[in-house]
C-alpha cells in the first residue's frame, strides 16, 4: 500500500494493527504527528454577529462618511493655516536673519564698518547690534557699553542704551553706558541726547554724565574719545568705575571691598601694562594692591 492510502486510513482511523506499525516505522511518520499536534492548537478567531446590514451600515459606514465630510470641510482652514505658517516663518527668517550683532570680549576692542561707511570704535566688553536689511529707512544701533560713532551725514541716526537715546544727523560722539554710570561726548556736529525725563542737545567739546541718577554736564577740549588710543582718562569719577574699566582693558578682577570704591577719581591708564596701569590710579589714592592670581587683584587702604 503507498504512502498516500496509509495516511488517509491513518488520518481516519482505519488502519490495522499490523498497517499501523508499518506507518510507525516510516521516516514521516513524525513529520505527520507534529503536524497534527499544531493543528490541535489552533482556535479559530472569535466572531461576532451582526443583527441587520443596516445596522452595519449605520455603525461601520457612516462614521467614515461623516469623517470624509469632515476632513474635506476642514482642509480649506487648513491649507490657510499652513500658508500664514509658511509665510511667518519666511518673514521671521529674513528679519531676524537681517540683525547683525558685534560683541568684544576683556582686553579687546574692534573697528566696525555700516553699511552706510558710519564707523563704530567698540570698547572692552561691549556689544552693538543693528539690522542690516533695512539699514537706509532706519539708521539705528543698539549699545552695551562703550562706544565711538563717527556717522555718515544722511537719515536720522539713533543710538540706543537700555532707556537713553542718543539722536545725531552726522557727527562723532561717544557713549559709554555702564552699570549706573552713563556719558556722552560730543566731538563734532550736534548730539540730541534723551535720559530719563531729560533731554539735551550737545555741541562739540560738551559731555554729559548721568552718573547714580545726578546730571553732570561738562566741557572738553579732546577731538576724539582717549581710550581710542589706549589710554583711559577719568574726571571726578567714582573709583569704582575707575577699577572696573581697568578690569574690562585687562581681563582681570578686580576686589575693592577694602577700600572705599566712592572716592572720585581724576586721571588716567595706559592699556599697555597692567602693573603700570595699577599704579597710576592706586598711588594718588594711597592705596596698595595685592595679586591672588595672575588675573585676580585684590585692593586695600594704605595705613598710615
Amino acid at each position: 500500500m503507498d504512502n498516500d492510502n496509509l495516511l488517509h486510513k491513518w488520518l481516519n482511523g482505519e488502519l490495522t494493527e499490523a498497517e499501523l506499525q508499518d506507518f510507525e516505522k516510516s521516516p514521516d511518520f513524525e513529520h505527520y504527528q507534529s503536524i497534527i499536534k499544531y493543528a490541535e492548537n489552533f482556535k479559530a478567531s472569535n466572531f461576532q454577529n451582526v443583527d441587520t446590514y443596516e445596522k452595519f451600515k449605520g455603525e461601520r459606514l457612516t462614521p467614515k462618511t461623516q469623517h470624509r465630510s469632515f476632513m474635506k470641510t476642514l482642509m480649506p482652514a487648513l491649507k490657510i493655516a499652513a500658508a500664514c505658517i509658511i509665510i511667518f516663518g519666511l518673514y521671521f527668517f529674513f528679519t531676524q536673519n537681517s540683525l547683525i550683532t558685534i560683541t568684544t570680549i576683556a582686553g579687546e576692542k574692534t573697528n566696525i564698518t555700516l553699511p552706510d561707511t558710519s564707523t563704530i570704535v567698540l570698547n572692552a566688553s561691549s556689544s552693538v547690534s543693528y539690522h542690516k536689511k533695512d539699514w537706509k529707512e532706519n539708521r539705528l544701533v543698539t549699545l552695551d557699553g562703550e562706544a565711538f560713532f563717527q556717522v555718515a551725514k544722511g537719515a536720522t541716526f539713533d543710538v540706543i542704551t537700555q532707556k537713553d537715546t542718543v539722536t545725531v544727523l552726522g557727527t562723532e560722539f561717544n557713549v559709554k553706558k555702564r552699570s549706573n554710570y552713563f556719558e556722552v561726548t560730543c566731538y563734532e556736529g550736534s548730539v540730541k541726547v534723551s535720559t530719563g525725563n531729560h533731554q539735551k542737545i550737545l555741541a562739540p567739546g560738551d559731555q554729559l554724565i548721568v552718573m547714580n541718577s545726578e546730571l553732570i554736564e561738562r566741557k572738553l577740549s579732546d577731538t576724539k574719545p582717549n581710550w581710542t588710543q589706549n589710554f583711559s582718562t577719568f574726571s571726578a569719577v567714582p573709583l569704582q568705575e575707575v577699577f572696573d574699566e581697568l578690569a574690562r582693558q585687562f581681563d582681570v578682577k578686580i576686589t575693592t571691598t577694602h577700600i572705599d570704591s566712592d572716592q572720585l577719581f581724576t586721571g588716567g591708564f595706559q592699556h599697555e601694562n597692567l602693573e603700570k596701569a595699577l599704579q597710576s590710579v592706586t598711588t594718588p589714592m594711597n592705596i596698595r594692591y595685592e595679586f591672588a592670581t595672575e588675573k585676580s587683584v585684590i585692593l586695600y587702604e594704605k595705613h598710615p
